[in-house]
C-alpha cells in the first residue's frame, strides 16, 4: 500500500503530459484503456522513483537470503546454457547435468531456509514458556486452530474453468430471478426531472470533492486500479481530464460498457459448512473505481438519491441490520409478554 506522503503525480514524465493534451479517442473505450495504462505505468515510475531501494513486488518471502539469490542467478545461468543447446536430454550432455545439479542444490537450499524459520519460530514460541506463559498458551491455541480457506472442488468440479462457470452460473441464477412485486413496493423516485443533460455540468471541485469521498486500503477492480491511483495523483491535468470525461457522458447521455461492468469474487459465508456448495459463498461485487466517482459525483449533484425508506436499515450510515433485528425481537417479545398472536408477513 502506498504512504499517504507519497506524491502520485501520474503525469509528471513531459512526454506522458504530452501525449494527454493531445489525445485524440474516437470513443470512451479506448479513453478509459488509455487512461488506465497511464495510471499503473506513472504509479509504478513513481513508486520506483521515490523508494529505488525497494521491490513492488507483494509477494516477497520472509526466509529468502541473500545465498538463495546466488543459487537462483546459477540456476539461471545454467538453465540459458542449456536452452541455447536446444533443451536436449540427452545422457551425454554436459549443460543438461549441470541444469539438473543446479535445480537441485536451489531445491535443497529453499528448504533448508524454510525449516531454519520454522524452527525459529518454534524456538521463539518455546521461550515465552518461561518469560511470558499467557501469550505462550494463546499462540498455541491459535495454532490449534486449523482452517484451510482454499477450496479446490465446487459442485464436484476440480478444474479452475469448470469452478468459474459454476460460480458463474449460480449468482446469474440469483441476480436474474423475478421478484414477486406487491403493493408495499415503494415506487421509484426520479431525482432531479426538472434537469437535463445539457444544464447538468460537472465542475472540478465536483471532481476533487468526489475524490476525497474515495475509501483507501480496498480491493483492486478488474484494470487492476486502486483508489489511491486517484486520490494520490496531484495533477491539475488529470482532473481536468476527468471533468471533460465525466461531462461528455451526461452530455451525450450514454455510458461507456467499460464503466458498466463489475467482477465478481466468491467469499466463504462459514467454514463450518461445506465449502463444496456455491450457496455457502457471498459474492461480492468489485465495480472499476472510475464507475464509484461517478456514484459520487451523481450523489453529490442528486442528493435526494441518498433518501430511503425509514424502515430500511442496512446500506445506510450510521445503521446496521442488527438494528432491524432487535426491533423485530423486541416486538415479538412484546407481544409474548402479553400473550398474544403475533403475525409476520415476509415482503
Amino acid at each position: 500500500m502506498f504512504e499517504k506522503n507519497l506524491n502520485l503525480s501520474i503525469f509528471y514524465n513531459e512526454e506522458v503530459s504530452l501525449a494527454f493534451d493531445n489525445r485524440s479517442f474516437t470513443d470512451y473505450e479506448t479513453e478509459l484503456d488509455w487512461l488506465h495504462d497511464q495510471l499503473i505505468k506513472c504509479t509504478s515510475s513513481a513508486f520506483n522513483k521515490c523508494y529505488p531501494n525497494q521491490s513492488s513486488n507483494r509477494f516477497s518471502k520472509p526466509w529468502w537470503s541473500e545465498e538463495l539469490t546466488q543459487y537462483k542467478r546459477i540456476l539461471n545461468y545454467n538453465f540459458n546454457l542449456w536452452k541455447c543447446d536446444s533443451c536436449t536430454r540427452y545422457p551425454n550432455s554436459i549443460n543438461y547435468h549441470r541444469y539438473q545439479l543446479a535445480r537441485k542444490n536451489f531445491r535443497k537450499a529453499v528448504k533448508h531456509a524454510q525449516n531454519k524459520l520454522l524452527y525459529n519460530h518454534y524456538i521463539n514460541i518455546d521461550k515465552l514458556r518461561g518469560t511470558k506463559p499467557q501469550k505462550f498458551w494463546k499462540t498455541l491455541r491459535s495454532l490449534k486452530k486449523t482452517t484451510n480457506p482454499r477450496q479446490f472442488t465446487i459442485n464436484n468440479k476440480k478444474n479452475n474453468h469448470d469452478i468459474t462457470n459454476e460460480f458463474a452460473n449460480h449468482f446469474n441464477s440469483l441476480f436474474n430471478t423475478p421478484r414477486i412485486i406487491n403493493d408495499l413496493t415503494p415506487p421509484v423516485r426520479e431525482a432531479n426531472e426538472s434537469v437535463g443533460s445539457e444544464s447538468f455540468l460537472i465542475s472540478t471541485s465536483d471532481i476533487i470533492k468526489s475524490i476525497s469521498m474515495l475509501k483507501l486500503g480496498k480491493s483492486r477492480d478488474q484494470y487492476g486500479i486502486l483508489a489511491e491511483h486517484i486520490k494520490f495523483a496531484d495533477n491539475d491535468n488529470f482532473i481536468s481530464w476527468l471533468t471533460t470525461f465525466y461531462n461528455n457522458i451526461f452530455r451525450n447521455n450514454k455510458l461507456p460498457e467499460n464503466l458498466s461492468s463489475s467482477i465478481l469474487i466468491p467469499l466463504v459465508k462459514l467454514y463450518k459448512k461445506s465449502l463444496n456448495s456455491p450457496n455457502n459463498y457471498r459474492g461480492i461485487s468489485l465495480i472499476p473505481i472510475i464507475t464509484k466517482l461517478l456514484e459520487y459525483i451523481i450523489l453529490s449533484k442528486c442528493s435526494e438519491l441518498a433518501d430511503t425508506h425509514p424502515c430500511q436499515f442496512g446500506f445506510k450510515s450510521n445503521s446496521s441490520i442488527l438494528h432491524d433485528e432487535f426491533t423485530l425481537k423486541e416486538t415479538i417479545n412484546q407481544y409474548d409478554d402479553k400473550i398474544s398472536s403475533i403475525y409476520v408477513r415476509l415482503v
